[in-house]
């Protein structure tokens, strides 16, 4: 149901643990887990040797150590977790060494959420395949620390700077703490490589020394932060956009393409052929030195090779890359690591991936996979289809077009009416798709209805296939389609609306900006101005801003007075008649009309389905007459003879 971190739903390293751990929850289910004191005593004993097992696993103890000694924390404030009490606590010491006046930690006045800057620079040249040479990628080492040392960004300086290298032998505050911690994890590193002490002890030691010195930049753009300063902040991640644009200029002035850069990092085509051997470690490091010569502190790195990368979008793209002379891939932003994708999902993206990557004959793999997939999927447990979301807020607090269109706030809202159970901000529900009465909604997987492949298959396992697929212009969508079941014969163009017979609200419900050009024109499968037809993409966006619209308008109560129709947005009374103001709700005559009228456009089309969902959600559009008494029906029958 609700998918919680803590240690009684984490796997436990701990022999014994899980039969402990059912028999508290069963005396839990059963109402008296607070009177057995076995019950208690097996908690006790497996929470205690849990912890134990994790601190352990991860040298957490020693690691709280080392952090402690390089901030001056205490290590209360260090095992809450938060990164910038050890920040802070690291800067208290350096100030009071220094004679600065602390200031206060709170300032007594709010800052807003408006109060923001921008971030990071992301650019890509093209999407698409490229497998014909090597894409090698380098990244900055520590970039806003780097940052940090170069322009002396400091308190004392926020107020004059500036991207020019410092000419001061004595850096300020901010910059000396940062060289310090490198000097520090230098040493370490060495003593490390020359073997003296234990390994590692220094291991645990130079990991902390870095985890110190790459949370100072975040901490700076936190609002809770003692020494919360914007201004130093937005400067950092200006300069980080200044250098990034830099070096893209920089690679190719001299030849090279840069084809990617995400804030830290870029990807350049290193022009030499899949077929040549791979670059040489002087060809990369010279392509680091056209960027680390132009500073001080500042050094670009060469991170790994690709050999073959497919590029989705910015911050989405998988590869292959060499490591110890074996193949590794590396994919970022795919849905494999998101939660509210399920197993058979996430499973089916990192087959089909794997098969992109390595196989000759992609299509035919793929395409004997999806069918193995389609004959086993009724064939799995129902752990395999859970979903995980997070309810950002308490249920209450959504509207009610989101209580619908968001299936974790439909699920809490029903299990509080059904069961009692209260959700908050915060809580993560799991769950999965189900056919109930022939209707699909969210259930928990411990509710008897079945699960409605056909949902998984349409929402869950082929839209991030697509998405992959699309780059490839061998693979055929429609051969994946067939096997899964999706694909219809009569995928035609949308129909052009018959604006005859309908009213003018829903003629201007129906009106749409192209995506291509902002031409405002009717609903239509292509562009009026310039005759491109949309993407599935661009349709489904179109379609998901025109019904939202919509929703709002439905549910929107205006104020207006009933003798003049006078809208009145603020006064209490009309100012024309004088009369006091009523509420008055949106008739859903007009919404259903505009639904009605796109179910007609979109008839045989893959659209179609989604609007007829949002029909039947309708409580206006049907009346349960089960929940009426007989003997009323009786005589309404009685009456009408």
């Amino acid at each position: 149901m609700c998918k919680s971190y803590s240690l009684e739903n984490a796997d436990i390293p701990v022999c014994g643990s899980a039969d402990s751990l059912q028999m508290v929850y069963s005396a839990i289910r059963n109402g008296h887990a607070s009177d057995s004191v076995l019950v208690q005593l097996n908690t006790a004993r497996v929470s205690a040797a849990t912890m134990h097992a994790i601190f352990t696993k991860g040298n957490l103890l020693a690691l709280a150590e080392k952090l402690a000694y390089i901030t001056g924390a205490l290590l209360n404030p260090i095992f809450h977790g938060y990164k910038s009490d050890r920040v802070e606590y690291l800067l208290l010491h350096r100030m009071r060494d220094n004679q600065y006046l602390i200031p206060r930690k709170s300032l007594g006045g709010k800052i807003s959420d408006k109060d923001t800057y921008e971030g990071g620079y992301v650019f890509l040249d093209k999407p698409g395949v490229y497998s014909e040479r090597y894409i090698a990628l380098f990244d900055f080492n520590s970039l806003y620390p780097s940052i940090i040392q170069e322009y002396n960004v400091c308190f004392s300086t926020s107020h004059c700077l500036k991207m020019e290298n410092t000419k001061e032998s004595t850096p300020s505050l901010l910059p000396g703490a940062l060289r310090d911690l490198v000097t520090q994890r230098s040493e370490i590193k060495r003593q490390m490589k020359s073997g003296a002490g234990n390994i590692q002890l220094l291991e645990i030691e130079q990991r902390a020394v870095k985890l110190v010195a790459n949370c100072i930049y975040g901490c700076l753009g936190f609002k809770g932060f003692r020494f919360y300063n914007k201004t130093m902040a937005a400067f950092i991640t200006e300069c980080g956009r200044t250098i990034l644009k830099d070096t893209k200029a920089t690679l190719e002035s001299k030849g090279l393409q840069v084809i990617y850069g995400d804030t830290d990092s870029v990807m350049v085509d290193t022009g030499i052929k899949i077929t040549d051997p791979s670059p040489s470690l002087e060809t990369l490091s010279g392509i680091s030195e056209l960027i680390s010569c132009k500073y001080n502190n500042i050094k670009l790195g060469f991170e790994k090779t690709f050999s073959k990368l497919v590029m989705m979008a910015k911050k989405k793209y998988f590869g292959i890359y060499c490591l110890n002379g074996a193949d590794v891939i590396e994919e970022k932003g795919l849905e494999t690591g998101r939660r509210d994708w399920c197993l058979v999902a996430r499973e089916t993206i990192s087959a089909v991936m794997r098969i992109l990557l390595f196989s000759p004959m992609p299509e035919e793999e793929i395409l004997r996979m999806l069918s193995s997939l389609k004959e086993s999927m009724k064939s799995r447990d129902k752990e395999s289809y859970l979903i995980r979301k997070k309810i950002q807020k308490n249920p209450e607090s959504y509207n009610a077009v989101q209580t619908t269109s968001l299936q974790q706030v439909c699920l809490a809202l029903r299990l509080k009416q059904e069961r009692g159970l209260t959700f908050h901000g915060g809580d993560i529900i799991s769950f999965v798709i189900a056919l109930h009465n022939g209707i699909s909604r969210p259930e928990l997987v411990s509710e008897r209805s079945e699960i409605h492949y056909d949902y998984y298959m349409k929402l869950q396992v082929f839209p991030p296939l697509q998405r992959m697929l699309e780059h490839f212009s061998s693979i055929s969508i429609e051969n994946i389609q067939k096997v899964l079941g999706l694909y219809t014969s009569h995928n035609k163009p949308v129909q052009k609306a018959q604006y005859s017979n309908v009213s003018p609200e829903t003629k201007d419900a129906l009106s749409i900006l192209s995506p291509c050009c902002s031409h405002r024109q009717d609903m239509a499968s292509s562009c009026a101005a310039c005759g491109s037809s949309y993407t599935p993409t661009q349709m489904k966006k179109l379609l998901r801003t025109i019904i939202y619209k919509q929703s709002i308008k439905l549910y929107a109560v205006k104020r207006w007075c009933f003798k003049c129709c006078q809208v009145e947005e603020y006064s209490p009374n009309c100012l024309k008649c004088l009369l006091p103001i009523e509420w008055k709700e949106t008739s859903p005559e007009n919404f259903h009309a505009f639904l009605y009228k796109l179910q007609e456009m979109f008839f045989g089309t893959p659209y179609e389905q989604s609007i007829t969902d949002i029909l039947s959600i309708s409580n206006y559009l049907s009346i349960d007459i089960s929940k009426f008494p007989l003997n009323g029906f009786q005589a309404i029958c009685t009456f009408l003879q």
